[in-house]
């Protein structure tokens, strides 16, 4: 009975340590969705927009983002790297890809002007810029913390 127990106990304590690391696992990969919507909340809190606002201009800007999306996977299409034609052809595809993003950028923020004042529309498009810039820090800061861990316990598993 004792036995039991005991191999019961030691079953359910690696089958929960197993899906904690899991979902550890899964918290480091980039999820699109959870970093658009927290965006969404952090430029919206930030250019303080009321309830309507935020109605009226969240399903435009989900509406640019999706554009947006497609030019930019256009630009991770593979190529042979070693071929002076296809580097040149792809050259060419990107920079139109970005001219076709700032074409959208404008055509966008002409519509956010449409539907909100110019002031916080602004005010979105610099937080908008501030949530990257944190988003990547963060970022960074947690593959440093992911690599010093891994070397203390490189460095205490040589000892």
């Amino acid at each position: 009975m004792i036995k039991k127990s005991i191999l019961l106990l030691t079953v359910l304590i690696f089958s929960i340590s197993i899906n904690i690391s899991a979902q550890n696992k899964d918290n480091r990969r980039f999820n699109p969705e959870r970093y658009q919507a927290d965006m969404e909340r952090y430029i919206i809190k930030k250019a303080d927009l009321s309830a309507s606002e935020s109605a009226a201009f969240l399903p435009v800007y989900r509406e640019m983002k999706k554009k947006q999306r497609a030019v930019f996977e256009n630009n991770n299409r593979k190529f042979n790297r070693n071929s002076d034609a296809e580097c040149k052809k792809y050259i060419q595809q990107r920079d139109a890809n970005e001219l076709q993003m700032k074409k959208l950028q404008q055509q966008y923020h002409n519509k956010f002007l449409k539907i909100l004042p110019a002031s916080k529309v602004y005010q979105l498009l610099r937080e908008e810029e501030n949530f990257h810039r944190h988003a990547f820090n963060k970022a960074l800061e947690n593959r440093n913390k992911r690599n010093d861990q891994r070397k203390r316990n490189e460095n205490k598993n040589r000892n």
